[in-house]
């Protein structure tokens, strides 16, 4: 009987009982089919130490041999004695090769142990039978599970005779109980791996729940169960889901769940009324949805960072246009080449094709600019109809018409169908009609003295339809163009200034030439002819000749502006040693140091090359500079004169003890006519302009640095004799 099974693994009997934790049956060969081990001869039939007993056995044999389960009489050394019928079709052998194989031969490889022990149970009567399940191995390799029952048969003198099994084909019964543990397990994994919680619950309390759930709220599935449901939820969803709960509602829904730590996370809810244990319940799926909550404020936050991005983007790239836009609109002075150039500029960036109209005095329009992507439709923009928009060709409803009255920008996302027929006459609406605009923008160009004109975009072929931030662009646009106009009217003035200037420079310089030459040479004159006892005359002529002689150099210095405006500021640069550039320098400014009791010193570093100058007008820097250090400069202080060698040429610096100059004025410091305090005096600011200009005509460079209390260096360059 089942019952009497040993569990133990180490207690084989003769049939085998199947290992503990075995594999489940299989149905298809899973071994090669084995080959029966025949013997030479038919296994010798067992002792007749009961002859009467043998013989009443063989009287019944036939009963047996047509019994419904399988019946196999097997000797005490394992030899089969004889089987019946149903045995043999449950292993698959017919009866002869069946007698002629081993116990063992087809016994399942997994089942085959040593009997030793449990035989001797049986023989020493410890065990009246034994029942267990195994596996045999059929003729054509199929496995069949068995139930086999196991008894010994004793003689009449009680002695062990042989053995006799009953067994059972229980291979469909063990099918179905593989089938049932691999649904249990698969159940039971599913269960435990389930993300939803599972709920059923009433008025009262919980009735049951999954797992799950109880790990989603942070309990033991003891401590769920018989609690109110609304334990779980946070004050601001209790309220609601009862009021889902008592309409029946069936829909998901989201809450706010309450872990036992008192944190709160979202979840969502699925709940329907159904029967349970004969009353009605409330079956609730719920879902932890704080991944997929904290997923959608990724993707908002995500949303807004490319909308943020995109704008970013399309700013830099407006900014980018803008900044393109002004260095085109700034490349020319002459306002009608800039319009024709702000047309262009915007097809095809801004639009399928833009116009430029500027108002004239009698009220009409004259188009001094367009452009189209496509060039065959650009003829239809250059129709004298289209480029002249007097009164009776344009209509108060026209776009353009509409800014020159109101000088306001329109906007006109979708281009109505009978605009163009408000808007013109018929011959122009024609026109117009085939360049098919389907939105437009018009912003008014105006200028600090009025309005000048009126810039259009249109798109049509792209489909493309304007909005509130293309409006911005374009009065953008139009401001940058206006401001480039300015620009052109007030450089087209500033020129006509300075050569009205200029041309005076040259008359004055030109008319006082001639008597300032005659007042030189007249007080020359007298200091040769009025003796030297008459120092009160002499000292009178002196101060003419001295005050002539500064007339002469600003003349000398209008005249060499005037060249350099018209590149007529000529060097004749030869080699020259370093040291008698700067000997002569410093001995001819050295008296007029030495009169405002400053200091005059030349430094030179050694080695140094010699340079390609024009001494005439490098004496002319020095006397700028070193004239400029000796009139800034308070007495007592210090001016130095130093040359030092630099890559490819020769480096000379001024520097003074004097006050400095402001930051602010250092960017003007070499402009025309310029001067720091507007009340000195003693020069027209010329002279830094003009040593610049002899510098760089030399190929050398001049710039300054100075601090206020600390003095000031002027320096400049100009190019070293290469050595051989």
């Amino acid at each position: 009987m089942a019952s009497s099974i040993p569990t133990s693994e180490s207690v084989t009997p003769v049939f085998p009982p199947a290992r503990t934790g075995s594999p489940a049956p299989q149905y298809t060969p899973a071994l090669p089919v084995p080959t029966p081990a025949v013997s030479p001869a038919a296994p010798s039939p067992p002792p007749r130490t009961d002859d009467a007993r043998w013989e009443r056995d063989e009287r019944f044999w036939p009963t047996f041999d047509q019994a419904a389960i399988g019946i196999a009489h097997v000797s005490l050394t394992n030899a089969w004695l004889r089987v019946n019928r149903r045995f043999c079709a449950i292993v698959g052998y017919p009866r002869e090769e069946l007698l002629a194989t081993t116990l063992e031969a087809i016994t399942h490889p997994d089942d085959r142990e040593p009997s030793h022990e449990f035989t001797s149970r049986l023989l020493d009567g410890e065990l009246p039978e034994y029942t267990l399940e195994k596996r045999y191995v059929r003729k054509d390799g199929r496995i069949v599970w068995v139930e086999l029952t196991v008894s010994l048969v004793r003689d009449s003198a009680g002695a062990p005779s042989y053995f006799i099994g009953f067994l059972q084909d229980i291979t469909a019964r063990k099918a179905t109980e593989a089938a049932l543990r691999e649904s249990e397990e698969r159940f039971r994994r599913l269960t435990e791996a389930a993300v939803e919680g599972v709920v059923i619950h009433d008025e009262v309390g919980i009735l049951d729940a999954n797992p799950s759930l109880a790990r989603m709220f942070g309990y033991e599935l003891p401590e769920v169960v018989g609690r109110s449901v609304y334990d779980f939820l946070a004050p601001e969803s209790q309220q609601t889901s009862s009021r889902r709960v008592h309409a029946d509602h069936e829909g998901p829904y989201e809450a706010v769940g309450v872990r036992r730590d008192g944190s709160n996370f979202a979840i969502e809810i699925h709940g329907r009324t159904s029967q349970y244990q004969g009353r009605t319940v409330r079956v609730v799926a719920v879902r932890d949805i704080t991944d997929r909550k904290r997923a959608e404020d990724q993707e908002r936050e995500l949303a807004r960072e490319q909308a943020a991005r995109g704008e970013a983007e399309a700013s830099e790239r407006r900014a980018a246009f803008l900044a393109d836009a002004s260095r085109v609109l700034g490349a020319s002075f002459d306002y009608q080449t800039t319009l024709a150039t702000l047309a262009r500029l915007a097809v095809p960036r801004l639009a399928d094709y833009c116009t430029v109209d500027v108002e004239e005095r009698d009220g009409s329009c004259v188009r001094v600019g367009f452009a189209h992507a496509d060039p065959s439709k650009e003829v239809h923009l250059r129709e004298r109809e289209m480029t002249h928009l007097k009164a009776d060709v344009i209509g108060p409803a026209h776009a353009v018409a509409r800014v020159l009255a109101k000088g306001k920008s329109v906007l006109i996302r979708d281009v109505p169908d009978d605009l163009a027929g408000s808007s013109f006459t018929r011959e122009t609406t024609l026109r117009v009609i085939l360049l098919q605009p389907h939105s437009l923008v018009s912003v008014p160009i105006v200028s600090s003295s009025g309005g000048l004109g009126v810039l259009t975009l249109v798109m049509s072929d792209s489909g493309r339809r304007y909005d509130e931030t293309d409006l911005a662009l374009a009065e953008e646009l139009a401001r940058r163009a206006a401001l480039a106009i300015e620009n052109a009217r007030l450089f087209t003035e500033a020129q006509r200034a300075t050569r009205a200037r200029d041309e005076m420079l040259g008359v004055v310089a030109h008319d006082l030439r001639n008597p300032l030459n005659t007042i030189t040479m007249g007080a020359e004159l007298l200091l040769e002819v009025i003796p030297s006892e008459r120092a009160m005359e002499r000292r009178h002529a002196e101060i003419v000749r001295r005050a002539a002689d500064r007339m002469n150099r600003l003349i000398q210095d209008l005249l060499d502006v005037r060249r350099m405006d018209e590149g007529r500021l000529t060097v004749d640069p030869h080699p020259e040693p370093v040291a008698s550039v700067v000997g002569d320098a410093v001995e001819m400014l050295r008296p007029l140091a030495a009169a405002s009791a400053l200091t005059l010193e030349g430094e030179l570093a050694a080695d140094l090359p010699r340079v390609l100058v024009d001494p005439a007008r490098v004496q002319q820097v020095f006397s700028n500079l070193l004239g400029n250090a000796i009139k800034f400069t308070p007495g007592g202080g210090h001016i130095t004169l130093r040359a030092e060698r630099a890559s490819g040429e020769v480096r000379f610096a001024v520097t003074d003890t004097g006050p400095g100059i402001p930051t602010d004025q250092v960017p003007h410091i070499f402009g025309r006519f310029w001067q720091g305090n507007r009340g000195d005096r003693r020069g027209i600011g010329l002279g830094l302009a003009i040593a610049k200009g002899i510098v760089e005509a030399h190929g050398g460079r001049i710039w300054v640095e100075s601090r206020l209390g600390e003095g000031s260096t002027f320096f400049f360059t100009v190019p070293a004799v290469p050595t051989a």
